[in-house]
């Protein structure tokens, strides 16, 4: 079986992200998003929702970017002083041991309820930044709350580890087999908790702040389907009609024609998190 998630985060990032997701699902493109309750735009992106049931949202965990849910005396260590706004992620970066997991954990399951509340139902659960999986206690905690609720996750490695931490050790330039011993303890967290997860996923078309060509971008996904292995495959995107010029090239990718007479015939393949059979493990949800 072959299967591709082809998901957009970010949704509520800005009414242009919204409606960039909104109609690249409306044009059979984009199959699924992850929300962010922190956001300007989150209630506007859940009316959104509602008019397209079939758009898979998952929830967005995010402690950098906007505003917590929790008030600022919960989340102190979270936010700056000034703003109540997230710290940035350079800012955590630097250092990491300023984050005080209670905070963080009360934080992601506020964001979680606060999405239950719509009566949207969750397809999965993901984070926002690659952070929370450099800091192992930090996605440890995520995994345990996910106890409660059992939705699918995303992982940033999977079937193909030992191909992928080459690419990664290149870019982060460290050595590949802490890479691999990493994406190990992630994969088996995740089966120990029991949860479901893609076996693959493909950060290329929308790597950080990547200003490649429209043309660069359609190349990615054609050599994607044209190499897609069993099983399920999640591609990230990250488009809007606005914003940073790098959203604005990923939406115009997917809106080319070329790539959308490219996906027409790969129909029977797309999918969203559904596909791990979501309600019937989590009957609470509903």
């Amino acid at each position: 079986m072959k299967k591709l998630i082809i998901n957009a985060d970010d949704f509520g990032w800005s009414r242009e992200v919204v409606d960039s997701i909104i109609e690249l699902h409306q044009k059979g493109v984009i199959t699924s998003t992850s929300v962010m309750a922190t956001m300007p735009a989150f209630e506007y992106g859940i009316e959104k929702l509602k008019e397209n049931v079939k758009l898979g949202a998952g929830i967005h965990l995010s402690l950098f970017d906007g505003h917590p849910i929790l008030p600022p005396r919960e989340v102190s260590t979270l936010i700056d002083e000034k703003s109540g706004k997230f710290l940035t992620f350079e800012e955590v970066n630097k250092n990491k041991r300023r984050i005080n997991l209670n905070e963080a954990a009360a934080e992601y399951e506020a964001q979680i309820l606060c999405f239950l509340e719509t009566g949207v139902i969750p397809t999965h659960i993901d984070v926002h930044t690659s952070l929370p999986y450099m800091i192992p206690k930090l996605f440890n905690s995520i995994l345990k709350l996910n106890e409660k609720y059992k939705l699918p996750m995303r992982t940033i490695v999977g079937r193909d580890l030992k191909e992928k931490s080459r690419d990664l050790a290149r870019r982060q330039k460290i050595p590949a087999f802490i890479i691999r011993l990493a994406g190990n303890r992630l994969l088996k967290g995740m089966s120990k908790f029991g949860i479901s997860h893609p076996d693959y996923f493909i950060t290329d078309f929308s790597d950080g702040n990547n200003e490649a060509a429209v043309d660069d971008k359609i190349a990615i996904i054609k050599s994607t389907l044209i190499n897609l292995p069993e099983g399920i495959t999640e591609i990230l995107t990250h488009p809007s009609l606005g914003d940073e010029k790098w959203r604005q090239i990923e939406n115009e990718a997917w809106n080319s024609k070329e790539l959308q007479e490219l996906l027409k015939p790969q129909k029977s393949i797309l999918s969203t998190y559904r596909i791990f059979d979501v309600k019937e493990n989590n009957e609470g949800l509903h």
